[in-house]
């Protein structure tokens, strides 16, 4: 059997047309449920790991970087969504763009520097172990072909128009501070990303950190690993 080294991955599903909920009740439908409509999804996948290794130094004696890009393609035909609903989730049929065909692509991407302590056993030099010294975690941008030329087609340019991710954030880990985690997160648009009238305006959001320890997650347990006890 030949091995997958792109990690290509098939996928079908069925979901709602518009990202909202399937079935909507609200004051401007004075009660009444209204429902949109669902689709077939299909796309293909692949994440393959790339390494690249760079001399170690002080109590490493070499450092690994390995990448892991996301990169997927997704179609879906165009799908209905009527006016009522449309009334009871606050928008209109103009300038809507949720229910065009989707041929869509998303890219998002990993990074970890991994390196590996020097051995303290000389007759095993390359027995050390491994440590995580930084993890890089981001969420995935897509961009639909579809819409960015509907929004030439009726603006005269695309701009942005085809880029359909509405937030964007990343993730910082290390064990050289283990139980330590950074995020942050941006939105990337002024309003909805369904919309002919949405900006590219990206702005932070949220910033958060938190530090736990434990027994075994500390920096004694950390300096222990990279320098004996």
């Amino acid at each position: 059997v030949a091995h997958n080294r792109f990690n290509l991955t098939p996928s079908v599903s069925l979901g709602n047309v518009d990202p909202g909920p399937f079935w909507v009740a609200s004051e401007r439908t004075n009660g009444r449920y209204v429902h949109q409509s669902k689709r077939i999804t299909g796309g293909v996948s692949a994440s393959p790991s790339l390494f690249g290794f760079f001399p170690g130094f002080g109590p490493f004696t070499r450092i690994r970087h390995a990448i892991t890009p996301q990169v997927s393609f997704n179609w879906a035909p165009a799908g209905e969504v009527s006016d009522e609903y449309l009334i009871a989730i606050g928008r209109t049929r103009k300038g809507y763009l949720g229910n065009l065909e989707q041929r869509s692509i998303s890219f998002g991407l990993n990074q970890n520097f991994q390196a590996k302590v020097r051995s303290k056993n000389d007759s095993n030099p390359e027995g050390g172990q491994k440590v995580d010294l930084l993890s890089i975690n981001s969420t995935p941008l897509s961009y639909d072909f579809v819409r960015a030329a509907e929004f030439a087609r009726t603006h005269g340019h695309r701009g942005m128009a085809g880029l359909t991710t509405e937030t964007w954030g990343y993730t910082l880990r290390s064990e050289l501070l283990p139980g330590f985690d950074f995020s942050s997160n941006y939105s990337l648009f002024s309003g909805s990303t369904l919309s002919d009238t949405a900006k590219f305006k990206p702005f932070l959001t949220s910033v958060s950190a938190s530090f736990s320890i434990s027994r075994d997650q500390n920096p004694r347990a950390t300096f222990a690993k990279l320098f004996g006890k």
